[in-house]
């Protein structure tokens, strides 16, 4: 979901602040009986289900995040199923004692209510044997078969684990020599995880999700949703690293559960708000966004224009020094790609950049974008005499310039990454223009993204 081994040490602390500007002035769990808004154009399930909405959840804690799996479930248990609503879960976890193997499990509940968070007390349907979890094929079969034995209206599918984006580790994007850095769900006993292009397979084959939740780092990204466009109505993720927590589901069930027959995307701003308002209250900097898949085929359109119109300036400085001013996030090769935008607009000389700009932010804030926040406190928020707690970095993150959707800008585009694989980088010049960028590159990049080393 969640940060990493190598990451947890980079995760910084602070209070928070909720995004304004792209319709998100003052959302609270709590508001959400109010919003009234029109249903995505998603993938649309049986009408003659008898319940509202399935919960597909692949909890795959077969790694360092399982006791926060297990945290998670019991989370979903404080809800449990409902008349109304059911609650599916696959949890992978692992049992590790020095000097000997580990242990893992992979079990299927139907979560049920329980007050008692201290343990899980749902019934496993099934206990699963040597299960690979970080295998599309299996997350395909696990969503076809909680669609099968629990039918519904709608579907929303949860991916819970580490994840980085459409960034692949440890094997490649495709069958090809390249292997680049990260995926999602991944499977320690089995050493395999879902690629972006396998998540689209998956998707595809299971017949699709009116409400994708990736619970996951870094997912809320360009190229990833491009990738999976046709087989979600709604897409929800963070552009930035996620606590090791993730999704507080005590909180977003107990809305869901008073408001059963909300929309995908009422549903979705339950999500970003459930998670706001639980980290609003810590001093974590996190992100949250929802975006409609449907528009990404009009996004990838006002980015080639935007990219066409820089290339025939030719002004790479320009370009490279744009990237410098929008705002990265953990993997700093990520950057938002609306605060890019407004920079560009407000910067570029050539009249047909800006313009190209313009159409591009406003795209993004009144077709792509449905509900965007973040909690952070900017170093100048801290009060006088603040002192930083143990591990805490001197200075926190602001995020006040997210606007949901992140962009592959690198300091120096990396072939090896194999992002030319992708749909997106097939269906537009963005990948001319970051590889052109790198001609103006200088050291001063390299030490923006990595002031540490």
């Amino acid at each position: 979901m969640k940060i990493n081994g190598l990451l947890a040490s980079l995760m910084l602390f602070c209070s928070t602040a909720l995004a304004s500007g792209f319709g998100l002035d003052s959302l609270r769990s709590g508001d959400i009986a109010a919003m009234q808004t029109p249903a995505p154009s998603g993938p649309a399930s049986t009408a003659s289900a008898t319940k509202e909405w399935t919960i597909i959840a692949l909890i795959n804690g077969k790694n360092s995040l399982s006791d926060a799996a297990l945290q998670d479930l019991n989370e979903m248990e404080t809800v449990g199923s409902t008349p109304a609503m059911d609650i599916v879960a696959e949890v992978g976890t692992v049992t590790e004692k020095e000097g000997q193997p580990a242990v893992y499990s992979v079990k299927r509940y139907h979560v049920a209510k329980d007050g008692d968070t201290s343990k899980v007390s749902s019934v496993p349907v099934t206990e699963l044997k040597k299960t690979d979890m970080g295998s599309w094929e299996h997350f395909a079969g696990f969503v076809k078969w909680a669609k099968a034995k629990y039918p519904a209206k709608r579907y929303l599918v949860v991916v819970w684990n580490h994840g980085s984006g459409w960034k692949s580790s440890g094997k490649p994007l495709e069958p090809v020599p390249a292997a680049a850095s990260r995926g999602i769900s991944y499977d320690d006993e089995t050493s395999n995880h879902i690629t972006a292009l396998e998540m689209a397979r998956a998707l595809s084959a299971a017949g699709g999700a009116d409400l994708l939740a990736s619970d996951a780092c870094l997912m809320q990204e360009l190229a990833t949703n491009y990738e999976i466009r046709k087989y979600a109505g709604v897409i929800v993720g963070s552009e930035e690293t996620e606590p090791n927590e993730g999704q507080d589901y005590s909180r977003f069930l107990t809305a869901l559960a008073a408001r059963p027959a909300a929309s995908a995307e009422e549903a979705a701003r339950m999500y970003v708000a459930a998670y706001n308002d639980y980290y609003r209250a810590t001093r974590n900097d996190t992100t949250i966004s929802a975006v409609r898949a449907a528009s990404f085929d009009g996004l990838a359109a006002k980015v080639t224009a935007l990219a066409d119109a820089m290339l025939a300036d030719g002004d790479m400085t320009f370009a490279r020094d744009s990237r410098r001013k929008t705002l990265k996030f953990d993997d700093s090769d990520a950057r938002d790609l609306g605060h890019f935008a407004r920079v560009v607009s407000e910067d570029a000389k050539s009249p047909a950049v800006r313009a190209a700009a313009r159409e591009l932010y406003s795209y993004l804030k009144d077709e792509v974008v449905i509900v965007s926040a973040f909690t952070s406190r900017p170093p100048a928020a801290y009060p006088p005499g603040y002192k930083t707690a143990p591990g805490e970095p001197a200075s926190a993150r602001d995020f006040s310039n997210a606007t949901g959707l992140a962009a592959y800008i690198p300091v120096v585009y990396l072939p090896e990454y194999n992002y030319d694989a992708l749909s997106f980088a097939k269906a537009s010049s963005w990948t001319e223009l970051i590889k052109r960028m790198k001609s103006a590159q200088s050291d001063a990049d390299y030490w923006d993204d990595f002031p540490d080393d």
